[in-house]
């Protein structure tokens, strides 16, 4: 199998990107909120980790994307046809506006994101920001 697509199957980077994504997101998914009020706790730091990661690999996979070579679809209608590549890109909006809103929501709250064990302080100190 070739790293690069082909007009019949994705290629080896495209599956890998999106078996790893895929598998974040329901890991992800599966610890969200299990830590209740304790925002240091290790579970949040791995959702906040993870979530952060879903969102550079789809950014990485977007950017492969415009290098790669697609499998052709195959005939259909084509309100079928918009569908199947209007869903297909919602998802990719939808992974990476979760992420982002995430990273966002949390530095207007004034939390530093807890990340690969480590913290990344908001971007404007809460005194700076418009309406406080």
């Amino acid at each position: 199998m070739s790293v690069f697509g082909s007009e019949n199957r994705y290629g080896l980077v495209a599956q890998g990107f999106h078996w790893i994504t895929a598998i974040l997101i329901v890991g992800n998914w599966l610890i969200a909120g299990s830590w209740g009020q304790d925002t240091s706790s290790p579970l949040m730091r791995a959702h906040q980790s993870i979530g952060f990661t879903v969102f550079i690999l789809v950014l990485l996979r977007l950017i492969w994307r415009l290098f790669d070579r697609r499998p052709v679809l195959p005939p259909m209608p084509g309100l079928m046809a918009f569908a199947a590549k209007a869903s297909h890109w919602l998802l990719y909006a939808l992974m990476v506006a979760v992420p982002l809103s995430a990273i966002v929501g949390t530095w207007r709250e004034g939390n530093a994101l807890l990340i690969y064990g480590g913290e990344i302080e908001p971007l404007i100190s809460a005194s700076r920001r418009i309406g406080h």
